[in-house]
């Protein structure tokens, strides 16, 4: 069955990303989600940036991309909506 992995990122909440992930099918994306996540710049400044991010896996009752892009878009809104440094997850309906 496939699962999905999503993370709003405000902190921390890259390392959540990491380590929930890391023990799926693809440690590797794990480690790429990561390194992009906690990246830092400083221009004048700074400024703190919120990420929504979502992972889906496909299993074989999907029968077209669309419907693993819906299970991703549906992980970003609720990791939205429970607002900063979480990671949720959600079976596809």
């Amino acid at each position: 069955m496939a699962k999905l992995l999503s993370a709003s990122k405000t902190g921390t909440c890259a390392q959540d990303v990491y380590h929930a992930y890391q023990h799926s099918r693809d440690p590797a994306t794990a480690t790429l989600l990561h390194a992009t996540l906690v990246l830092e710049r400083e221009w004048r400044g700074s400024i703190s940036i919120g990420v929504a991010v979502a992972v889906a896996a496909r299993n074989d009752a999907m029968k077209a991309g669309e419907q693993l892009l819906k299970e991703a878009d549906e992980g970003v809104y609720i990791a939205k909506r429970r607002g900063r440094n979480c990671v949720a997850t959600t079976q596809p309906s």
